[in-house]
């Protein structure tokens, strides 16, 4: 394989990586075209350039948040790899050629590039999402992490809206015909169907709640929260801090009010920080709390 082809490859791994998606080997090596061997010579190389690598209890990778950020010209991997292509054309014994080239191939190596191209990948799938949103038409969401059932597949959905900052696209699962939210980290790629949009509804109502469950038809939660409670509320699920309460209660000092549109995302709250929590109501909550705590296994 050339250099260049080596080069945009590990560029694209690094791309898949940086997502929130743990991947096997595997999986990688289909992904690639190549060998399981190639794809550990790989992971191998990504950790000789600082990048560090977090595997899951399956023996899958990504790659760790955070890190070292270094600064570079304002080039693309693309235009790295034109300009490469362009001094290598200058005659082979000028003084300059050697030290340059040697200087755009360490640039390629640095982990900075990694995440240009993983912002190239999401502006790039935000536009096709939009595209086909603005035309009605289907899209693939491709390799599609599920938390849920910790699979990795491709999705056919109907897109709707955008969510959360541009995190989430709302969309309808053409397969079970059910109105979900797919978190674009967690997506390798967008491709946009010529398959019209059938069977939209009416979303002028539609609500999505703080906690990213979505419907028609809400119900009120009420719950007490301590410091931390409300600090890990505002922080993790951008609710406002103003939008809380505050109350003549030294344990709950914050009282924590809004629509919700199903108990598991708040249920997951709640659970989380068991207690520093109070649920005041509706006791839909609370019996859906009682049961998750009764079939917990014991440790």
């Amino acid at each position: 394989m050339s250099e260049d082809k080596t080069a945009i490859r590990i560029l694209s791994l690094i791309s898949l990586l940086h997502r929130d998606v743990f991947w096997s080997i595997d999986r990688l090596a289909q992904r690639f075209g190549t060998t399981k061997r190639t794809i550990e010579g790989y992971l191998k190389d990504l950790e000789s350039m600082n990048y560090t690598l977090i595997s899951d209890e399956k023996k899958r990778y990504k790659i760790a948040s955070g890190g070292t950020i270094h600064l570079l010209p304002e080039f693309d991997p693309d235009e790295y790899l034109f300009l490469r292509e362009a001094v290598a054309s200058v005659r082979a014994d000028h003084p300059l050629r050697n030290a340059i080239l040697e200087k755009i191939n360490d640039n390629l190596k640095l982990p900075v590039i990694g995440n240009l191209a993983t912002q190239q990948v999401t502006t790039n799938m935000l536009t096709i999402l939009q595209e086909a949103m603005d035309e009605g038409v289907c899209v693939k969401l491709k390799d599609y992490y599920s938390l849920r059932s910790d699979t990795v597949s491709d999705r056919t959905i109907e897109p709707i809206r955008m969510l959360r900052g541009m995190r989430y696209v709302l969309g309808i699962d053409r397969k079970s015909n059910e109105v979900r939210q797919y978190k674009v980290d967690r997506m390798s790629g967008v491709e946009k169907l010529k398959i019209k949009a059938t069977n939209l509804p009416d979303f002028a109502e539609w609500g999505i709640d703080d906690f990213l469950m979505n419907g028609h038809k809400g119900v009120t939660v009420k719950l007490g929260l301590t410091n931390k409670a409300a600090s890990l509320l505002c922080e993790e699920y951008g609710v406002k801090q103003e939008s809380l309460i505050e109350q003549i209660s030294k344990e709950f000092p914050y009282r924590y009010e809004a629509t919700v549109y199903g108990m598991e995302g708040v249920g997951r709250y709640v659970m989380g920080l068991i207690d520093q929590v109070k649920v005041y109501s509706p006791e839909r909550l609370k019996t859906y709390i009682r049961k998750k705590i009764e079939n917990q296994p014991i440790v």
